[in-house]
């Protein structure tokens, strides 16, 4: 039987009629894989909140999730929470190990600085292991916890494969360069006729899509609003899609001259409406991986306006395919970019969203299973 387990700290919650819903970009990619496994087993936090705006039930039935408490907090009585709480998911981890012939460990997380050793010490393993570490690879100063799990994955302790998000100097023969899924293919060409068809001259519609907090550049982007040298003409709408401490920011600062919308958190199908007529996505992050809307924006030929961190500038190149704010490293401030990139000519823009139809394909769930069978479940893939 072919069966993968899955272990995360991704977000569940029950639903009124029983089900379980969790964070959608996770969800929407178990779904697709369960079309490659015969069960897919998922251990997860549930939590004790009503269901978030993008969260997405499993839809298919060779799918379990398995909840283990949530864990972890800002405060230091929080964190050592973890402690008390690590015999109770290790057993929950022994228990569906039995039987299952690979696990994907998704970092990191708190439970990560346990884990690792636990799957560390296990030399005669039936499965195949890899660990998915979603954040930024090339981070200088990451959080401590973050800094020892992606030191111990750099050693290959655990021994497998590790699948990373960029491209990265001196980067191990075991860590391999993945793209996030977040696409299929039939959906990337009925995209692409929606953006060829349509129309990319001012007013402009923008997207920002993201936590509403200080990390995601919301300062940024309101100071791009208010310089200036900046010219709201060019600008039609805005939409928020996201929620976080800096809503009341965003109301207080932008004005009448400035119509926007906060939507909160949206399922992935309303957010695609939005895009559909969306012109440029603002994303001027501090910290990333590689965001998962840059690619599904690119399929509707939105023109990414975003920070050169994490692997984005793998893919984004300025004025290539996309406008790159250089985060921390000159005088240049996000403004300016946002203005350049909303005052190129029509020429350019065209150029720009048929290179962004193209790289969507990298994102899709077809070629990330393709990779994971080829390069992570061939049998040579572990040490």
């Amino acid at each position: 039987m072919k069966r993968l387990l899955i272990i995360s700290h991704t977000g569940h919650q029950q639903l009124e009629n029983g089900q379980v819903a969790g964070w959608g970009p996770t969800i929407n990619e178990i779904n697709f894989l369960s079309g490659h496994w015969d069960e897919i087993v998922h251990i997860a936090c549930l939590e004790k909140t009503a269901p978030k705006g993008s969260s997405l039930p499993y839809t298919a039935p060779n799918i379990r999730f398995v909840p283990i408490p949530t864990f972890g907090g800002k405060k230091l009585s929080q964190k050592a929470d973890i402690i008390w709480k690590a015999p109770g998911i290790l057993r929950t981890i022994s228990n569906e190990l039995k039987g299952t012939s690979a696990v994907q460990l998704r970092l990191p997380m708190g439970i990560g600085l346990f884990l690792l050793p636990f799957f560390a010490f296990q030399y005669r393993r039936p499965y195949t292991l890899w660990v998915k570490y979603a954040n930024n690879w090339g981070a200088p100063s990451p959080p401590p916890g973050y800094r020892l799990q992606r030191w111990l994955l750099k050693q290959n302790f655990t021994r497998c494969k590790v699948t990373i998000n960029g491209f990265w100097p001196k980067q191990q023969e075991h860590c391999l360069s993945f793209e996030n899924p977040c696409l299929q293919e039939k959906e990337i060409a009925d995209f692409a006729e929606i953006a060829l068809a349509k129309p990319h001259h001012p007013p402009f519609r923008l997207i920002f899509i993201g936590r509403l907090e200080k990390e995601k550049g919301i300062y940024e982007f309101l100071d791009a609003l208010e310089g200036p040298d900046s010219d709201l003409t060019l600008i039609r709408h805005i939409d928020f899609v996201g929620a976080g401490p800096l809503e009341q920011v965003i109301r207080a600062r932008l004005t009448s001259k400035t119509p926007y919308t906060l939507h909160g958190f949206l399922p992935k199908e309303k957010v695609f409406k939005i895009l559909q007529d969306a012109h440029f996505l603002v994303l001027p992050s501090h910290s990333e991986g590689f965001p998962k809307v840059i690619a599904e924006a690119a399929a509707f030929g939105v023109i990414p306006v975003v920070s050169d961190v994490g692997s984005i500038p793998h893919y984004i190149q300025h004025e290539e395919n996309g406008y790159v704010w250089a985060f921390k490293k000159g005088p240049i401030t996000f403004g300016s970019v946002l203005q350049q990139a909303l005052k190129a000519s029509p020429q350019k823009r065209a150029v720009l969203k048929n290179r962004l139809l193209q790289l969507a394909h990298k994102f899709t769930f077809e070629r990330y299973a393709m990779r994971i069978e080829n390069e992570i479940l061939n049998p040579a893939a572990c040490d």
